[in-house]
């Protein structure tokens, strides 16, 4: 499954998409995040889907066996969750993020393309969404979230999932005794150096990728899960889990560990 990210983006004006007022990074303003997250992106130095394609990929291909499934990307940085699963097969397709940026970048995407795309702003509002979703997938959307939040996410993704719906994910494995992570301050000068490094390699400005590198590193946190038995104890009374492995991928300032997890509705 291999597709040039920079030949999707090219395609975008940015500065007549961006709409951010809060999200589920910021809840304050996550301009900071959208507006420099994609060039780091077009970098491939920052967490995305495409480091666990074959995961995605491969439960997508489990679960997704009927064209009438309907599915839902839960929270996206930009189009790749939405066009890894096009690329798996899945023509309709359901996108929500509560910022608005991601979503005109998507309907921006989806009208150039003519991709089935429909994007929500608001999943809470419309009671049709309760048990509609076969699948719902998203990539390190828990780790974003503090340990006492973590269990209502789960709890809202169970109320949109259908009745043995299934939720694929994945969460960043690490820990410091369940306080916030943040990088160091030689992690954000490496990252930012890389960043710098990796734009003159491929030809970009590097001034532009050490503005986005500097503004994203600096602000970025993470709640990852400790052990598989966290992972099963947050889950606990909410959702099953059917399957749970970890990949280790390159990471952001180093090398990552990540739970792939399928979480499923019994009941």
């Amino acid at each position: 499954m291999i597709f040039d990210y920079n030949d999707y983006l090219s395609k975008l004006d940015i500065s007549k998409l961006t709409n951010c007022l809060n999200g589920f990074v910021d809840s304050d303003d996550c301009s900071w995040y959208h507006n420099n997250w994609m060039t780091l992106r077009s970098l491939d130095i920052v967490s995305n889907p495409f480091w666990h394609t074959s995961f995605f990929a491969d439960q997508l291909k489990i679960y997704f066996t009927s064209k009438d499934y309907e599915t839902l990307v839960l929270g996206t940085a930009d189009f790749s969750m939405p066009l890894l699963c096009k690329l798996s097969g899945i023509e309709q397709l359901y996108i929500h993020d509560i910022c608005k940026t991601p979503l005109n970048i998507c309907d921006n995407i989806a009208k150039q393309y003519n991709f089935y795309w429909t994007t929500i702003n608001n999943l809470d509002s419309d009671k049709n969404h309760k048990n509609r979703f076969k699948i719902v997938i998203n990539d390190a959307f828990l780790t974003r979230f503090n340990y006492n939040e973590k269990p209502k996410i789960l709890k809202g993704i169970k109320n949109i999932l259908s009745p043995d719906g299934v939720y694929i994910t994945t969460i960043r494995k690490d820990w410091n005794a369940g306080k916030v992570i943040v990088p160091s301050s030689r992690q954000k000068d490496e990252f930012i150096e890389k960043a710098k490094a990796i734009a003159i390699e491929k030809g970009f400005d590097a001034n532009i990728a050490k503005y986005a590198a500097t503004n994203y590193i600096n602000r970025m946190k993470s709640y990852p899960m400790k052990s598989e038995d966290d992972v099963f104890k947050m889950a606990k009374g909410i959702l099953d889990i059917v399957r749970i492995d970890i990949g280790v991928v390159l990471g952001e300032c180093k090398e990552t560990s990540y739970f792939r997890v399928v979480f499923k509705r019994s009941n």
